[in-house]
This record gives structure tokens, C-alpha cells and sequence, in this order.
């Protein structure tokens, strides 16, 4: 999916439903064609990414015929009921599904982001799920694969991480599928607060995670870090991060590999992350030498996005590590004009109030902040009225005493 820049004409190509499930199912069923979900939000620079750089490739428009395509957008209120059926794990999470008569069955499912490949793989394989559903037997990994995916999507986390374990344990040697099971056994581990046999897995499989040398590297390495995190001080947290920023088989690695198939948005993040490691190990320096280069990753994407609302994609990453480089002022004319080029759009003034306050300049940022509050909803809306209030209180302080 994509959306309509200001003043021009729709960049969407793929004929999405918006929002409205049953109607989506309906013409699965009437059609007999699979069904893909997108649920996705505004303020996911991932999903924007997908939308305006996969979604618009002409290898998946061509694919187009072949599904019916909906994209469901998780903050808004009445669609609550679909997001129950068809839970996100991750933002954008997708799914094919097939219809069987009574309601939807899961055939395969991507979280997170992936290349124009990898979608089409994806597609790929859920076309061709019903037909395999009726073959496949428990000895299949790929058996074990649709299970954990359809446990996940029930937030059966405990049995999907069996799933996922089996489907490992089954699969060959040089199964390609092995680095995004990888992430999905990980992801269950941590949100089951396990984190050290999600730290131990981390070890062990790192090599095995960055080897297809795309997005699942990096995705794997964010549960990695995040693990570690939890654990604090010990000694196995550490460990992990010294095998993330290792020369090889490494996040280090795969984060400046320039032929690894990582849209600009992938690269960024798989740099954001490897700064977040070297800070935890004490390595300022480096840690700001790949904060320097996601800068240079997110500006070259922005001057090659076409029109404002692809730029928006880049908003909240490129804010944050200007920001983070003692930068703000610098992103803030890119931002302000954004702001005014998408003038019905929350995310543009959200990020630069939010970069105003971070500069101490809140009575800049508070109507901004007001402007984003009014044009948001759902969850989102929360949020922002959070960062409103704190500006607000910040400008209702007393000035610091000057110093004596």
C-alpha cells in the first residue's frame, strides 16, 4: 500500500481494500484467491518503507492479480476486531491467508521487513499453502513453520516456540528458510521472558541468522541486544554483544556489507542497533561511527525518495540520530517542510516537536505538538499527548537558578 502525496496523484499500486475485513474475505472466497493481510501504522517507518519501495516494484504489481490485498491499519479503533482474529507480532506484520469456508487459515506469514524477493517468495509460498496443507506431514519443517506461525498469530507463544524448535531440528542443513525461523524462535523467547535461552540462542546461532546476509541478520540481532538488555551485568549479556559487533558472522558484519540485499530502512536500523551494542560496551567512538553512517544511509534515501509522504518513511530514524549526534537543528528544516507538505499527515510535527524539545526550544514545540495530537488516533494519540504534556510542563517550570 501506498498513500497520495500532497498534490499528486496515488502512488498505490496494488489494489488494496483498506480496512474492511469481511469485505476482503468475501472476495477471497468469491474469487478463490488467496488473501493477503498488511497491518500496518503510521508511525511505522517500516511499514512506510515496504509501502513505497516493495509494494511499488513492478516483479509484485505483476503478482497483483493473483490475491485479493488488504491493508488493515492497526491504530484505528474499528479495526479492532480484525487485529483479533489477525494479530500483528511485529510492525508491518503480513499474512496469506486462504479461506476455507468459515473463516481465515494462516498459510504464511512475514514479520517485518523484506526485500522485493523475499515478498515475493512469501506470496509464493502462501499461494501455494492450501495445496501443500493436505501433503505436508509432521516430518516436514515446513509443517512445523505454518504451526508456529499460526501460534503466534493465537499468542500462543510457548507452543510456537516448539513449533519453531521442531522445524529447526528437522530442517536440513542449508535449509534456506533456517534464518527467519530463527527471528520467530528468538521473538517467542523473548516475549516469554526468557531471556538467557534467548541470549544462549543468540550465541549459537548468530553465524547461521546473518548468513542469507538480509533483513532476518538484523532482526535477529534486535532480540539479541534486546535479550542482553534484560539480563543487565551478567556476564553471558557481554558475550552477546561481543559476538554482535565480532569481524565476521556478525550484526557488525552484515550492517556495512554493501551488496547485503538491506533497504535503507534495514540498513539504518541494523546500524541503530549496532550503535545501541557499542554503547552498552563502552565503546563511544564506535558507536558513533555508525551513527555517522545511518546518517549518511538515511540522507541518501530521502534525496532518492519520490515525494513527501516516501520521505516520511525516514522521519523518526533520521530525527533520532541527528539527535543522538548532538544534530537536531540540522534535521529540523527537513522536518518543518515535511510538515507542511503533508499537512493532514500526525508523524512530521509528532518528530519535530518531539527534536524541539530535545533542543530545550518547547514553546516552538508545544502547538506543534498540539497539531500532531489533533491529527492522530489510536494509540498513537497517547503518545503524543505524552510528549505534549511534557512540554508543556516544561515550559510551566520555573527557569533554573543561574549558576553562582
Amino acid at each position: 500500500m501506498a498513500v497520495a502525496d500532497s498534490g499528486g496523484a496515488s502512488a498505490e499500486a496494488l489494489p488494496f481494500i483498506h480496512d474492511d475485513l469481511e469485505l476482503a474475505l468475501r472476495r477471497a472466497g468469491e474469487s478463490g484467491r488467496p488473501l493477503v493481510i498488511d497491518l500496518w501504522a503510521p508511525w511505522c517507518h517500516t511499514c512506510l518503507s515496504m509501502q513505497h519501495t516493495v509494494f511499488t516494484d513492478p516483479a509484485l504489481v505483476a503478482m497483483g492479480p493473483r490475491f485479493v490485498w488488504l491493508a488493515l491499519d492497526t491504530d484505528r479503533p474499528e479495526n479492532a476486531g480484525a487485529i483479533e482474529r489477525f494479530r500483528p507480532e511485529v510492525w508491518p506484520t503480513f499474512y496469506v491467508v486462504s479461506w476455507d469456508g468459515v473463516d481465515g487459515l494462516i498459510q504464511a506469514s512475514q514479520a517485518g521487513s523484506t526485500t522485493v524477493a523475499g515478498f515475493r517468495q512469501f506470496l509464493l509460498r502462501g499461494e501455494q499453502g492450501a495445496l501443500e496443507s493436505a501433503s505436508l506431514t509432521a516430518r516436514d519443517p515446513l509443517w512445523h513453520l505454518r504451526l508456529g506461525d499460526r501460534e503466534v498469530a493465537a499468542r500462543h507463544q510457548a507452543q510456537a516456540e516448539r513449533a519453531y524448535r521442531e522445524a529447526l531440528r528437522l530442517a536440513p542443513p542449508e535449509w534456506p528458510r533456517a534464518p527467519e525461523v530463527l527471528v520467530r524462535l528468538a521473538r517467542t523467547l523473548y516475549r516469554q521472558e526468557r531471556y538467557r535461552a534467548c541470549a544462549e540462542l543468540a550465541l549459537s546461532e548468530l553465524p547461521r541468522a546473518v548468513s542469507a546476509r538480509d533483513a532476518s541478520g538484523s532482526d535477529f540481532a534486535v532480540y539479541a541486544n534486546l535479550c542482553a538488555d534484560k539480563l543487565g551485568a551478567k556476564p553471558l549479556a557481554a558475550r552477546v554483544r561481543e559476538a554482535l559487533v565480532a569481524p565476521e558472522a556478525s550484526l557488525a558484519w552484515l550492517a556495512r556489507l554493501p551488496d547485503a540485499p538491506l533497504s535503507a530502512d534495514d540498513r539504518s536500523d541494523a546500524l541503530a542497533t549496532l550503535r545501541e551494542v557499542y554503547d552498552a560496551l563502552g565503546r563511544p567512538a564506535d558507536a558513533r561511527a555508525a551513527a555517522a553512517a545511518q546518517v549518511e544511509v538515511l540522507d541518501a534515501a530521502v534525496a532518492a525518495a519520490r515525494g513527501p509522504m516516501a520521505q516520511m518513511t525516514y522521519a523518526w530514524p533520521r530525527s533520532e540520530v541527528y539527535v543522538y549526534l548532538g544534530r537536531g537543528q540540522d534535521v529540523l528544516p527537513w522536518l518543518q517542510q515535511l510538515t507542511a507538505a503533508l499537512p493532514e499527515q500526525y508523524d512530521p510535527p509528532h518528530r519535530a516537536a518531539w527534536v524541539l524539545h530535545r533542543l530545550g526550544r518547547d514553546a516552538e514545540a508545544l502547538p506543534l505538538a498540539e497539531r500532531a495530537w489533533s491529527l492522530a488516533y489510536g494509540p498513537r494519540r497517547e503518545r503524543i499527548a505524552a510528549l505534549r504534556d511534557e512540554v508543556a510542563r516544561a515550559l510551566a517550570a520555573p527557569p533554573a537558578a543561574a549558576p553562582r
